[in-house]
């Protein structure tokens, strides 16, 4: 069984219409997410496209980005460099040097940092870039990156509650898996508070841009999974979803569950991770 780890922070959501935003002192929060993977050998320049989502307020922060770094790992074969890129942009790119290892698998694992500082937003939002690894020399196995990012942020309170609903989609992950995978389950962590509720659902293709339509358990557009956090649930509707390469996922927050998660409430739950299961 393989498990794919999707690292996708929400931490609430805007406030309602007329309501008093209270800032507080800045606070510091770190995120880790996949920016890249391979189960294929890459031998020659490849691209791994992935997104960067802040929900956070970042207003009147300078520079709110503090760290931001690539841990690179897999193992190879041959003697040569591989070479790490942003958006195929020179100025970000880092070479690194891999030892003659001849025709003998070895692992390597090594932190990729961005001389150019290219990723870093002022705003919450979602921004895509392109990682890219070029290698000369070396045939590259099992190759994985995971980005891991630190920022300062402005934590709000609500005077008069918490916006109804706010959802974020996923970027797009590939299974590398040709003929497509099977979807066995869907798990989220994070904190559910009274009154409030979390809704995920999955959408899947065999191409890479879709078309994405997000389906419950139940084969319908208005199920959702994601009744409790840590507690896994099985991805129904095989018929829709297995034989699929591609997938992505929508989380829904609802701050009340009041009418069918349409009312305002005063609390928010927060995800920190979603995790979808599959196999090929």
């Amino acid at each position: 069984m393989h498990r794919k780890i999707l690292f996708f922070l929400i931490f609430g959501f805007f406030c309602g219409a007329g309501t008093l935003v209270v800032f507080a002192a800045d606070q510091i929060k770190t995120t880790t997410q996949l920016a890249g993977a391979s189960s294929t050998a890459i031998s020659s320049s490849t691209n791994f496209p992935f997104a960067f989502y802040i929900g956070d307020n970042l207003t009147g922060i300078t520079n709110p980005v503090k760290s931001l770094a690539f841990s690179m790992s897999g193992t190879y074969t041959g003697n040569g460099t591989l070479a790490i890129s942003l958006d195929s942009d020179p100025a970000t790119t880092q070479t690194f040097t891999l030892p003659n290892v001849g025709a003998t698998p070895t692992p390597f694992e090594f932190l990729y940092k961005d001389p150019s500082n290219k990723i870093n937003p002022t705003s919450a939002g979602s921004y895509s870039y392109t990682l890219n690894v070029i290698p000369s020399g070396v045939i590259i196995y099992s190759f994985g990156a995971e980005m891991k990012e630190s920022h300062r942020y402005k934590p709000t309170t609500c005077g008069g509650g918490y916006a109804a609903s706010g959802f974020v989609e996923s970027s797009t992950f590939d299974t590398g898996v040709a003929q497509g995978a099977g979807y066995s389950s869907i798990l989220w962590q994070g904190t559910l508070l009274s009154d409030t509720k979390v809704r995920i659902q999955l959408a899947t293709s065999n191409s890479s841009s879709g078309p994405w339509i997000y389906y419950g358990p139940d084969c319908t557009t208005s199920a959702y999974y994601g009744n409790s956090p840590d507690l896994p649930e099985d991805v129904g509707c095989p018929a829709l979803h297995n034989n699929k390469r591609y997938f992505r996922y929508k989380t829904t927050l609802c701050s009340s569950i009041a009418s069918g998660c349409t009312a305002s409430g005063t609390n928010t739950p927060t995800v920190n991770d979603v995790m979808v299961n599959w196999n090929p």
